[in-house]
């Protein structure tokens, strides 16, 4: 029943671990076909599953399985999942029909699921909003303007924690690059619009299929509970010591550099040239580039990094610096909460290294980097306390 021009056989596997992983009671389906069958199939394992987990939480003796799971509710409040497929089956190429006869000759996806046999643009407000939250929507239907449709009408009833999952998020296009036409694969106009806007409230990510051309991909929108949308007051080192784990620094790449000191984007050449130019009032683009001499893209990028990181921002085309930015950061004055060198930290530090092993002196001073960016220091201390020997070859040794 596979139809490998529908493109949907990986993006199947990723929704039935979605499913496995969720434990959804409502999804909605646009396009009926080969997934519907594998969600289907997804949703009874996890149901039996549930099922075997309240079997085990009313039996006395101990489950490994019982260690890890929150306790499931009674067995006669399980509420049954269901899959809600929506599909006229009029599609070029839908399997629709067989898809439909293969659930109504098997009791099991018959209790899981709710067949809808129209298209989705006949169906009102007032039967969307009967569903009630909907926990995953899986949208495989129609052109760019008929997802745009279906956000519309199915994101106000996503659930918190819910995910919209879009087929083919990336589409084949010629770009210009410094002159040279090249095809690429790019976010299709709605993937970049949300990617552009995206609300506080959602996540998402994007996967690629890098062996395809079209029918390629899959993108994933999240909403975000409540309380993920509050952030906690304490550092990362705080935290870190308040669950009894070393207090390492808040070094993860590029992942988090623009929740950092502002500065750190003036490292750029480009970035500092920009940023000098807009303080001297050069503000536009033109006025940029005329004194800068630098090139049109090269100035794009900067102004986008330099904005993102709130140096600066635009005003009908015009730039200006963000001075509030500068008075938010902390004076030379104040001093890390965290004391590093104290006795209980340091043996928290300690801990992440085995006793009976033997590191290089790179290996030690890259471990001390992460608890401290004077690693030497950190280095000399633990040996001075007896944390840490060095032998004659310049090789450590945990001792304590």
């Amino acid at each position: 029943m596979i139809s490998i021009g529908m493109g949907t056989e990986n993006s199947s596997k990723v929704l039935a671990s979605l499913i496995k992983m969720l434990r959804p009671l409502k999804i909605i389906e646009i396009g009926a076909g080969y997934s519907t069958i594998v969600m289907l199939n997804s949703i009874i394992e996890y149901f039996n599953e549930l099922k075997n987990d309240i079997n085990l939480s009313n039996n006395e003796n101990w489950s490994e399985r019982l260690s890890i799971i929150l306790p499931p509710n009674k067995l006669e409040n399980i509420p049954i999942p269901k899959l809600i497929s929506i599909d006229d089956g009029m599609g070029e190429g839908s399997s629709a029909n067989k898809v439909w006869e293969i659930i109504e000759n098997n009791p099991a996806y018959k209790m899981h699921s709710e067949i809808i046999k129209k298209n989705f643009y006949h169906i009102n407000m007032k039967d969307i909003q009967q569903w009630g939250k909907i926990d995953l929507i899986w949208l495989d239907a129609g052109t760019l303007v008929d997802d745009a449709f279906f956000l519309n009408r199915l994101t106000p009833q996503l659930s918190e924690g819910g995910i919209i999952a879009l087929h083919e998020p990336f589409f084949t296009s010629i770009i210009n690059n410094n002159g040279n036409k090249l095809l690429r694969s790019i976010r299709t106009p709605l993937w970049e619009e949300i990617s552009k806007h995206l609300s506080d409230q959602y996540e998402i990510i994007s996967l690629t299929e890098n062996h395809k051309y079209r029918q390629s991909g899959l993108g994933l929108i999240r909403k975000k509970t409540k309380y993920e949308l509050i952030y906690r007051k304490e550092s990362f080192q705080e935290e870190m010591l308040i669950i009894n784990q070393a207090p390492i620094l808040p070094d993860f790449g590029d992942i988090t550099k623009k929740n950092y000191h502002p500065i750190s984007i003036l490292k750029n050449k480009a970035n500092r040239i920009i940023y000098s130019a807009i303080q001297l009032e050069f503000n536009s683009i033109e006025k940029i580039k005329q004194i800068t001499f630098l090139d049109i893209k090269t100035i794009e990028k900067s102004l986008k990094s330099l904005t993102s990181y709130g140096l600066i921002y635009n005003e009908n085309k015009i730039f200006k610096l963000n001075d509030i930015i500068w008075e938010k950061l902390p004076s030379n004055s104040q001093k890390n909460k965290i004391n590093i060198y104290h006795k209980d930290i340091l043996d928290k530090i300690i801990s992440n290294l085995n006793f009976n092993e033997i590191y290089s002196e790179q290996e030690i001073s890259s471990f001390c980097s992460m608890f401290d960016r004077d690693f030497a220091t950190l280095r000399r201390t633990l040996i001075d306390l007896s944390y840490l020997k060095r032998d004659n070859n310049g090789n450590y040794k945990r001792i304590n």
